[in-house]
Formats: C-alpha cells, structure tokens, sequence
C-alpha cells in the first residue's frame, strides 16, 4: 500500500507501487484495440443510473437507460456486456421487454422486434442485481477499514462490465451522465460531476450526480461510507470560481484540508501550461478510498491520500488521460507518461533543488533492465500494461527527450496544441497523433525517433575517447552500441560537459548521426574532465576516457580540403584507396548541418547556402573515419 510520501513528489519505487494501485480490473487485459462503436454498431449518447448500494454489502443492483445512435449498418440485436452471475432481471425496450441470449464471460445479445436503420437515436432500459466480480485488482471492492465499512469501484481497464451493463470501448465516450445512487442513511456517495440534489427517500439516502462532458466506460466510478466532506474553492486567473469536493474518512479531514495550498498550486500551474482544467464548469474533487494509490476518475479522483506527487499525477489525468484519452491500452502511455512527466514539471517548477536527483532516479529505474518498449505488446496482461518501469518512467522520458531534442518553445507549444486540438479533445488519441503535433511545431521528420524510443526497446551506451593538442583543439570520439538488437543506432544529440580547472567549465551537444563520430572543438581552456549527459537529458549509460592520441579508426592526413577557405565549392580529395560511404559536415559544436550522399560522388561540395564560420567534414570510408576543417567565407 502506497503511504503518505515523504518527498515533495514520487521516487521510481513509489511510481511502481503506484503503477501497481493502477492495476484494478483483471489478470489477463484485452490488448486489441477493437472499434466496438462498429462492430457493436452503436454510438453511445447518454446514461441514467439508478443504482443501490451499502458500503456493509457487496452487491448492487438498479437499472441502466442507455441512449444510443445506430451506425454503418441496420440493426437487429443491442449488444453490451456484463459479467455472467450478474443477474438480469429485464431489458426494456419501447415500452415492451425483449428476449436476450448471454455467451461467455460478458456478452449480452438483445433481439430487437424490428430493424433499426443507421442514424436512428433509440434508447434501451436494462434492470439488474447481483455481486459483482473484482477481477484481479479491484473493479468494485468491499471491505471494512478503521472507519467502517467501505465500497467503490475501480474500472481501468476492463472492470467497468463487472458491475455495470456497458460497451467497453475507448474510442466512443458517452456524451453526458445521471446518477441516482441510493445508500443507507450516514453514509456519503462520491462519484463524476456536479452533485444536484441528496434526497431522503424510504430506502435511504439518494445522491443525483450529473456530468455533461464526454468520459469514457471506465472513468465512471462511485464510492460510498459515512464520509466526512467539505467543499473548497479555487479561483482562477480570469476570475472564475469552481469548487474542491473532498470526501474523505472522518479521521483524515485535517490532513485533507491541509493539502488544499498545494492542489491548488497543482491546478493554477497546469492551467498555465495547458490551458483551462477541462471540467471547470463542474468540479474536481477527491474521494478516499482504501487502494494504495489514486484513479483518476473524471473529476473526482479516488485517492489512498493527498500526498504532493499523488495529487501531482492524478490531476495530470484531467487533461491527459480523460480530456483525451489513449484510443488503446496498447498505448496507456498518453496517459501514464504524460501524468508522469507532469508530477515532474511541479518538481522542476516548485522543488529545482531536488528535481536533478528526482530525474536520476528515474532514469537508473528504466536502466534497471536492458529490454523494454513504451508501446505494451499485443497479449500483453494488465501487470505489463502498468509497468511502472515502461509505461510511467520511461514513457514519461520520451517526453523529457523531446523536450532536448526540439527545445522548451517548441516542445510545450506542440503540447498545448495537441492538448488543445478540436478534433482530439473530449475523444481519444493514438501515438501518431501526438507525434504529427511535435513535427508540424518542428518542422523535423520524427519517425527515427518514435520507432526508436517508442516502439524500440534499450537505450545506447556511449564510449566517448577525448585528447587535447597544445594548441587547445580538443578532439572527440563517440561511439555507440545498443542495449538491446531491437534497435541498431539511437540517433541523438548528446550533452558533453568539458569541464576545466579553476572553475571554467563548458556544455557542448554532439548531434549523433553514426557510431566513430569525431569532433573537433577550439577551447579556450585546458580541459580536466569531461562527463556525458550531466543533466540527464537522454536515457543513456556512458564511459568517458582520456587517450593520448586519437583511438580507433579516425584519420586526418589523408584528407585534404581546397580551397580552404572556400566561398561557394570546396574540392575533397581522399588520399587513401578506400570506398566512400557516408560525408556529414557539422558545426563546431556537433550538430549536423549537411549530409551529401556518397552515391556519384565527385569530390566537389556546394557550401553556397552556408553560413559564414568553421565547420567540421567526417568522412567515412570502409568504416574509418577522416576528419577536416574548413572554413567558410
């Protein structure tokens, strides 16, 4: 069980008991990101639930209306799913019930009396009881803590069918929610939205919860004890009020309310980096319940407490994760990565001092092992789906990366365009999706970098060789092997910190196109030391060595360059009867500005179009490496 934490936000261990709180519905997970929309041939619109409970009595019952569009094709049966010992006790349909078939676990079939064409908005009513599974990890949960007896539901990613009649399907929210969830006297009800009326009735006491933005199957939650609540409020920069609905057991209320300062910094800082939190003409709230961790149920997420980096994540969710959500669990990353990355922008933004060895030991969490992909691999299970090193850590590291490699401006702009996309927004999205937003803000072709670092499993390891010449020129060998054959060569640029004596130090950043790869650098220092992503930056192991001349393979008298200094073209001539494979041209400080093909190659370079200044030429032939200087006037 995940307790109250002691740092300002989650350690990796902490991340991976919290991965494991997110662990709810079953072990074994439909991975297959089928469309249900049409193969189930309804678009959903709407819910109202009556529902009975009792936080003393594992069991529920009441009925669910559902409204719904037909699509594609005419239909002839409803179909939904619900766990099989859930007793149905009638499905309505126009006023008239209907006959049903049940096969396997969870699927239901409703034979309709006449064919139903596409477009056509119709509604079905199903009334049901019984006592629902809780496969694995918790989809609906019973049991009695300090405070009395305790019930609530934790649907991620396959649960919402044990306890209520559904379609799961990621991609087809349903548009808008009523709530009638009746518990005995003393008790509170928690769950999605706005609360409308707590009314008194002969069987208990009936809460009315109403939403009116679009959430997904397993978002809907409901949790019920003799809860302790008290509303606070937020106020935004442009003025506009909305409330904090806790409910929390009795004797946890001071600490609850003691954290408010802190969600509130939580939610004014996402604000301004994201834009406006998503249900704020609703609510957000937190609701206590007995699971190690939290779940970021829509507007209410459930919470084990109201540590920092708890709250940190499970608010992250409200934008990325149920604003817009992974259209397949195959990449729950969108979701866990993206609330993993932002429990670390608090840290970068409220604790800088802490935040380096915040992101070292997340990084030597994902280097813990070699193998493993952020995408989660078809027949994956649940454990596999919250792994805590690869869907949390290292999907929240491809975010870091990203923001290296195209820079703070242009990585947060793609975010709050993606974030904010009209036709993404309130729906749900894929990889490709995020990955066109970061290449239309950058301009850049960013396959390399999603088959490498999403779909490709391991890091590279860096061998970086370095000598010094009296003259001060610094030279540089960095090669590069992989920690896993998925992928041959991670294409970076690698942050090297030179650092000298009397305090002088220098960041240079070698863009990293192949393995051998030479840099010469002028420095205006005697070098000491050098280190290989100080910052962590990059997800990397490296081992730095100080030679006395250049090792491996690299050549520079046999390469001769004229004129030099040139204007327009300069002329190559390798003195060496080698084949030619690759001729990459770079600025002084590593990042590739030309790459000419070696195919035809004559020996003449067109250096028109550069800028005036230094550059250097790699010349691989044969798997040697030349090395030149030019100067362009």
């Amino acid at each position: 069980m995940l307790s109250a934490l002691s740092l300002p936000a989650q350690t990796p261990h902490e991340i991976e008991q919290l991965s494991v709180s997110e662990r709810p519905a079953s072990g074994t997970l439909e991975i297959r990101n089928d469309d249900k929309s049409k193969l189930y041939g309804y678009d959903y619109h709407y819910l109202r639930c009556h529902w009975q409970v009792d936080p003393a009595v594992r069991y529920i019952g009441g009925d669910v209306l559902t409204r719904f569009t037909v699509i594609d094709q005419p239909m002839t049966e409803f179909r939904f799913e619900l766990y099989k010992d859930m007793e149905i006790q009638k499905i309505v349909y126009h006023l008239n019930e209907l006959n049903y078939t049940r096969s396997g676990d969870y699927d239901v079939s409703v034979t309709l009396p006449t064919t139903v064409v596409p477009g056509t908005a119709d509604s079905i009513q199903i009334f049901y009881k019984g006592v629902p599974a809780s496969n694995g990890f918790g989809s609906f949960e019973q049991t009695v803590l300090n405070n009395g007896p305790v019930l609530w539901t934790l649907s991620e990613p396959n649960g919402a069918r044990d306890w209520w009649p559904c379609k799961q399907d990621l991609n087809d929210k349903i548009d808008s929610v009523d709530f009638y969830i009746t518990t005995p006297v003393g008790n509170r009800v928690a769950s999605n939205g706005r609360l409308v009326t707590v009314d008194t009735l002969t069987s208990g006491v009936q809460y009315h919860w109403r939403h009116r933005y679009p959430i997904d199957y397993y978002l809907i939650a409901l949790a019920t004890t003799n809860y302790a609540e008290f509303i606070d409020t937020i106020t935004f920069k442009d003025g506009t009020k909305m409330p904090l609905h806790n409910m929390m057991f009795p004797e946890y209320e001071d600490n609850w309310r003691a954290a408010m300062p802190n969600v509130k910094q939580q939610m004014l800082f996402y604000n301004d980096m994201f834009g406006n939190y998503p249900f704020s003409k609703e609510k957000y709230g937190h609701a206590q319940f007995g699971w190690g961790g939290g779940m970021e149920h829509q507007t209410m997420s459930y919470m084990i407490n109201l540590s920092y980096g708890l709250t940190a994540h499970e608010m992250a969710h409200q934008w990325f994760g149920d604003k817009i959500t992974c259209c397949s669990w195959n990449e729950i990353w969108l979701n866990e990565g993206f609330a993993t990355f932002l429990t670390a922008l608090c840290q970068e933004r409220f604790f800088p001092d802490s935040y380096l060895d915040f992101k070292k030991s997340i990084h030597d969490n994902i280097l813990s092992r070699t193998d493993g992909s952020v995408k989660v691999p078809e027949g994956g299970d649940v454990n596999r789906i919250f792994s805590g090193r690869l869907t949390y850590n290292k999907g929240s590291y491809l975010l870091h990366m990203l923001r290296w490699e195209l820079g703070d401006s242009t990585f947060f702009r793609a975010m709050r365009k993606y974030i904010n996309d009209p036709a993404l927004v309130y729906n749900s999205a894929c990889t490709e999706d995020l990955k066109d937003h970061f290449e239309a803000e950058s301009g850049l072709d960013l396959d390399y970098f999603f088959d490498d670092w999403f779909e490709g499993q391991g890091y590279p390891i860096y061998h970086l060789d370095w000598y010094q010449n009296g003259d001060g020129t610094l030279n540089l060998s960095l090669s590069q092997e992989t920690s896993h054959p998925s992928v041959s060569f991670f294409r970076m640029h690698v942050p090297i910190l030179l650092k000298g004596k009397n305090g002088i130090d220098s960041l240079v950043v070698f863009d990293n196109t192949l393995s051998n790869q030479q840099l010469v650098l002028p420095v205006g220092f005697t070098v000491d030391s050098i280190f290989i992503d100080p910052y962590y930056s990059i997800l990397c192991q490296s081992t730095v060595q100080k030679t006395s001349a250049v090792k491996g393979n690299q050549k520079q008298g046999s390469l001769m360059l004229r004129p030099n200094p040139a204007m327009d073209k300069l002329y190559l001539t390798l003195n060496d009867k080698r084949q030619i494979s690759d001729i990459m041209v770079t600025d002084m400080n590593g990042k590739l500005i030309k790459k000419i093909s070696a195919t035809g190659f004559s020996g003449e370079i067109n250096i028109s179009a550069l800028a005036a200044g230094t550059y250097i030429i790699n010349v691989i032939a044969d798997k040697t490496t030349f090395v030149g200087k030019f100067i362009k006037l």
